[in-house]
């Protein structure tokens, strides 16, 4: 969420651009972080503070791009139950939604990997009616792959894992904190 989406913030408060607002599931309320807060937060959400210092870092890094990319682009993360899969990204005129269906999203590993898959929709614009023809249902979700692999499991990334040792599928998985589909369909696109 941007300030200006925040309901909570009053006019007599500041809105400033380096504040970062998260919806709480648990309280049903907007949360206000500073970025330090948000960097930190994040980081513990997404793995033990036992990782790689490295690793811990290139989170913080992931986290903070993809709130920059959905605060820039215009794009609202929205909490949604009823949907048939963990995520959904809806177009009306030039804004995006991406809907999240935490009941069916239990580890931070697999909310990363929809998260990603998501803004690929989203990024590329390649959305389709769920009742598509399968060719064009399998288009979009390609270029929502492609984009995905393109910006988070890019071959330097892969390279870096190879030689941190990191070989086979779960390894990888366990190395970029995606599950092993997504870390699959990445080797896909760039060994095709």
């Amino acid at each position: 969420l941007t300030p200006e989406d925040n309901p909570d913030v009053t006019d007599n408060e500041e809105k400033s651009d380096t504040s970062y607002y998260l919806y709480n599931l648990e309280t049903q309320q907007i949360d206000t972080f500073d970025l330090i807060s948000f960097l930190v937060g994040s980081a513990a959400c997404e793995m033990p503070a036992s990782y790689n210092e490295e690793a811990i870092k290139a989170q913080m890094i992931a986290c903070h791009s993809y709130y920059l990319y959905c605060k820039e682009n215009g794009v609202q993360v929205i909490p949604f139950s009823g949907i048939p899969c963990p995520g959904a990204t809806v177009r009306d005129g030039s804004r995006y939604a991406i809907f999240l269906d935490f009941s069916q999203i239990h580890s931070t590993r697999l909310l990363r990997g929809v998260c990603c898959h998501e803004l690929g929709h989203a990024a590329t614009g390649s959305l389709h009616r769920v009742d598509s023809p399968y060719e064009l249902v399998e288009r979009s979700e390609y270029r929502a792959n492609r984009w995905a692999a393109e910006t988070y499991l890019t071959k330097e990334a892969f390279r870096e894992a190879f030689a941190a040792g990191c070989c086979e599928l779960w390894q990888l998985a366990e190395y970029f904190d995606l599950p092993e589909e997504d870390i699959h369909k990445a080797l896909q696109y760039w060994t095709q």
